[in-house]
């Protein structure tokens, strides 16, 4: 850990932080600002926002004790830009993340309040190459001829049962493809039912 910053105040249950930053986390760079109140009980967020940039992931995810759920080589540079408010058992989500050549955004709320939490997201997210991303992934897809980006965008809701996917509206090379679909994971498999249109 290299050059650690904390300027804030902590009063009557609440933290403020107006920096907080780590120029050299393991490979990477974070920042958070912010309030946090309510610590006595239900934390508040208030204007929360962390940023952390990465050239690679490997030294972080070392230093966590975590296995990469994609080889951090293949995930290449990463920035990862997120905005918190509310209830830190609801809170509301913006979120946009840069990684393996692709731009992913999220907006929406997280719940954790019943049991098997929840969520209500706008997603949208774009790579100029989807072989090229798929090859990332470590999905074996060999096309015939190029296919060329990606971009997708879609209203997503979910619980641990399922997740539906609403107004999708997706561009794969020159094919837009519109629709819906519903990912089942109540049983001992996951099932998707989808009605897509191109």
């Amino acid at each position: 850990i290299k050059n650690a910053v904390l300027e804030g105040t902590l009063f009557n249950g609440t933290l403020e932080m107006r920096r907080a930053s780590v120029a050299d986390l393991a490979g990477a760079s974070v920042r958070a600002s912010g309030t946090v109140a309510g610590l006595a009980g239900v934390p508040e967020l208030k204007g929360v926002r962390f940023q952390l940039g990465a050239a690679n992931l490997s030294r972080l995810f070392r230093l966590a004790g975590a296995d990469p759920p994609v080889p951090p080589d293949k995930l290449g540079a990463v920035k990862i830009d997120a905005n918190l408010d509310g209830s830190l058992l609801q809170p509301r989500v913006k979120l946009r993340v840069k990684a393996a050549g692709g731009d992913v955004s999220v907006a929406g709320t997280v719940s954790v309040v019943t049991l098997g939490g929840g969520l209500e997201m706008a997603v949208t997210a774009s790579h100029p190459d989807l072989v090229r991303l798929l090859g990332k992934l470590d999905v074996d897809y060999r096309p015939a001829g190029p296919i060329g980006a990606l971009k997708f965008a879609a209203r997503v809701a979910g619980d641990t049962s399922k997740v539906t996917l609403t107004g999708i509206d997706a561009k794969i090379g020159a094919v837009a493809v519109k629709g819906g679909a519903v990912l089942g994971l109540a049983g001992k498999r996951p099932k998707i039912t989808a009605d897509l249109a191109t």
